[in-house]
């Protein structure tokens, strides 16, 4: 007996044996020795050799995870996806948070596919804990590191600042009371932005300080809360 790759001999070593018998062996098998062309060459006393039909070697591999899913940063109300590629042979994908898998439904799709989308996106879904099983034709399974998603608010007043009345020279202060994430602050007299200096202190904080007060200062005032979220709030 002797087998071969094509019309080229196989010899004993390495990862093959049997290459002159009746069973050829290869262990273990690689990707390298997936090829649709083994066949064996049989000869024996009596001429003619006769040749086998050519035979395939499929080889299937086990789940590699080549790019990992990462953290995400998103504004409440907006669309978030997580993503993983891998190797291997017969995917499958079940995204999770922790070790409950999800299912397509409401704002997730994608369960059980490459990429996971959230959309839109709630405060409930910030967690720190989705991750990925991906399981292929070949064990073991391969599961991503755990990623986050934060999810930032909008600015919201909670509390308005309520008029006020000083004496000339006295101090007066007006406050805001806000949600939302990463909050910037402009006070404003009409449409124009107030700054720092002279009797005006906190033009750019939660709480705006007139002091001393005078006559100039009677207006309109309010205040336009920013954050990393739109849109803005502007309050009374």
């Amino acid at each position: 007996y002797q087998w071969r790759k094509g019309t080229v001999n196989l010899t004993n070593g390495g990862n093959i044996s049997g290459a002159t018998s009746a069973v050829l062996t290869i262990n273990p098998a690689t990707i390298i020795d997936a090829v649709a062309n083994y066949n064996v060459v049989i000869a024996g006393t009596c001429s003619p050799s006769i040749t086998s039909a050519s035979v395939s070697l499929v080889v299937n591999t086990t789940p590699t995870i080549t790019n990992g899913p990462t953290n995400q940063t998103v504004c409440a109300g907006s669309s978030a996806n997580f993503l993983v590629t891998a190797t291997g042979t017969g995917l499958t994908y079940q995204w999770r948070k922790g070790t409950v898998n999800l299912i397509n439904g409401g704002n997730i799709s994608g369960a059980t596919s490459s990429m996971l989308t959230i959309n839109s996106v709630t405060i409930s879904d910030a967690v720190s804990n989705y991750n990925v099983v991906i399981v292929g034709s070949c064990s073991p399974s391969a599961t991503s590191a755990n990623v986050s998603l934060t999810v930032n608010t909008a600015p919201h007043i909670t509390l308005e600042p309520r008029s006020q009345m000083a004496t000339d020279g006295g101090s007066k202060s007006f406050s805001v009371g806000a949600t939302g994430s990463a909050l910037t602050y402009q006070w404003r007299k009409g449409s124009v932005n107030l700054i720092n200096g002279g009797n005006i202190s906190g033009a750019t904080s939660a709480i705006l300080t007139i002091n001393p007060a005078s006559i100039a200062d009677t207006a309109d005032y309010n205040v336009v809360v920013s954050g990393v979220c739109l849109p803005n709030d502007t309050s009374v």
